[in-house]
């Protein structure tokens, strides 16, 4: 399993950089260093260009990674449990295993508070979680 840190500050990231190097709609996802980009990355990277998720201003977005059974519910008691805690999800992606019997939910929410909240919550429940 590959795991990405990848913490997105989108105001910093384009102002130090040339402003057609900021992600747009259509703009190439970035690849693992043997060519195939990773599904997870992919979505999050186009997400990003078409401006539908990140942060507060200036607010950095956190990963968390969900190992969890294919069963009904399982994404339901997640978000519960985070929104009955107040924490925000800022965007989510699941995939699945090759067998379909399991899957990780990679999760991205905002500030370091955030993140440590919801790390709590969702090891509470009895998922192992691990910050990406």
């Amino acid at each position: 399993m590959v795991l990405i840190f990848w913490p997105v500050n989108m105001a910093s990231m384009c102002a130090a950089r040339p402003s057609n190097s900021c992600p747009s709609v259509g703009a190439a996802a970035p690849s693992s260093a043997d060519g195939s980009i990773l599904p997870a990355l992919r979505s999050r990277w186009a997400l990003l260009g078409a401006g539908l998720v990140g942060g507060k201003s200036g607010e950095t977005v956190l990963e968390l990674r969900v190992s969890v059974p294919n069963s009904p519910g399982v994404i339901a008691e997640i978000a519960l449990a985070l929104g009955d805690a107040s924490v925000n999800i800022l965007d989510m992606v699941l995939s699945p295993s090759p067998d379909n019997r399991q899957g990780v939910v990679a999760l991205w929410v905002g500030g370091e508070q955030q993140a440590a909240r919801a790390q709590e919550l969702i090891a509470r429940l009895g998922f192992p979680v691990v910050r990406a």
